[in-house]
């Protein structure tokens, strides 16, 4: 009886693990795609962290300039009557902590500067137009695939600059201009 069961346990298991799914091509693009959206968080991290860095070392050397400025200056001032100034102090500048928030709009203008140009436009305010549209030829959502994700279908673009384009606004055509974003 003991071999009968060690058998019948034997088959249980390998049919077990024989239905085990494979994965589908949907689920690895999610993955893949989840991986992408990883690493492109940990660059914007560092850059941000790099950036923060460079600020604040300018700040110090600003800072020291100054210092020094000041102290050459006392170093070789004749007394001279102190003129009345009033000063009003700043705000404190927050840091943000929370680094998916975007501070201002100033990243989209910094990084898709060197792809395309901004312009003003009467309808729509500032607009910006990569340097591919400037083509008849030209239309958004041609270099690139849809991928499927946890959150639903996203575009995942060839394009420098689709990061920012085709997940955050619209494209329009104005005429006599072409696409802009």
């Amino acid at each position: 009886m003991k071999p009968f069961c060690f058998l019948a346990l034997a088959a249980a298991a390998l049919l077990a693990a024989s239905c085990e799914k494979p994965q589908t091509e949907a689920e690895r693009n999610a993955q893949i795609e989840r991986e992408v959206q990883q690493r492109l968080a940990t660059e914007r991290q560092a850059d941000e962290e790099q950036r923060l860095a460079q600020q604040q070392a300018d700040l110090d050397a600003r800072e020291q300039s100054l210092a020094d400025k000041e102290a050459a200056a006392k170093a070789t001032a004749t007394p001279r009557p102190v003129a009345q100034v009033t000063v009003t102090p700043r705000p404190a500048l927050s840091t943000a902590t929370d680094t998916s928030e975007p501070e201002s709009y100033d990243t989209f203008y910094r990084k898709l500067e060197p792809y395309g140009a901004w312009r003003e436009t009467s309808d729509y305010g500032y607009v910006w137009q990569p340097e591919q549209a400037r083509s008849r030829d030209w239309r958004p959502y041609a270099d690139g695939r849809w991928a499927y994700t946890d959150a639903g279908w996203t575009w995942v673009s060839e394009e420098p600059f689709g990061w920012a384009t085709y997940h955050y606004g619209r494209w329009m055509r104005i005429r006599n201009v072409g696409w802009v974003w």
